[in-house]
């Protein structure tokens, strides 16, 4: 049963991070996580996410939460080496880009529609109505005539999915409306 719910943990991860690997963090009990336990795990290549905490809902629904979790500040060097770091940044910079979103939904529910509120909630109490996000997932407004960057959506759906996009903005009540190499979002 255990094996059955990691392979539904990747189902889900993959559905928005196609590169994704997990492990979990301490193995949990198979009791616990019927009972509607939440289980933390280690992810990797889910941008710059960490961990993940784990529940089921008692339909069996599945509920990833996913976290950065690491220290307040970088420990500084004693300036006589450049440090383990410096590869590991040239390293970041060879590796292909991760591939389109293979299911627009997950992602959606896993990012954006987090990002989208707190955004939404922001400009909305500044009197906007509306906000754009380019095709590199940057979220901006127009102020005094002048884009202003007001977040980044990770992982942004390639253009081909952003009708179905649009779809699930309205489920959420806001209006999508592609025009050109942007995705524009209203809420009033």
């Amino acid at each position: 049963m255990l094996l059955h719910i990691s392979l539904r943990i990747t189902e889900k991860l993959k559905s928005a991070y196609p590169q994704s690997v997990w492990q979990w963090k301490d193995t949990p009990s198979l009791q616990g996580i019927l009972a509607g336990g939440t289980v933390r795990i280690l992810v990797e290549n889910m941008d710059a996410y960490t961990h993940a905490d784990i529940s089921f809902d008692r339909f069996g629904r599945i509920h990833v939460e996913p976290m950065t979790i690491g220290s307040f500040a970088e420990p500084s060097g004693n300036g006589t080496s450049a440090g383990p770091g410096t590869g590991d940044a040239d390293a970041a910079e060879e590796m292909p880009p991760e591939p389109s979103v293979v299911d627009v939904r997950v992602w959606y529910e896993l990012v954006g529609q987090k990002v989208l509120e707190a955004q939404i909630t922001d400009l909305n109490a500044n009197g906007h109505t509306k906000l754009t996000i380019k095709e590199n997932g940057d979220i901006v407004v127009n102020r005094q005539k002048k884009e202003v960057l007001k977040g980044t959506l990770d992982s942004f759906p390639a253009k081909s999915c952003w009708e179905e996009l649009v779809l699930l903005l309205a489920e959420d009540e806001l209006k999508g409306k592609i025009a050109g190499n942007t995705l524009q979002v209203s809420w009033i």
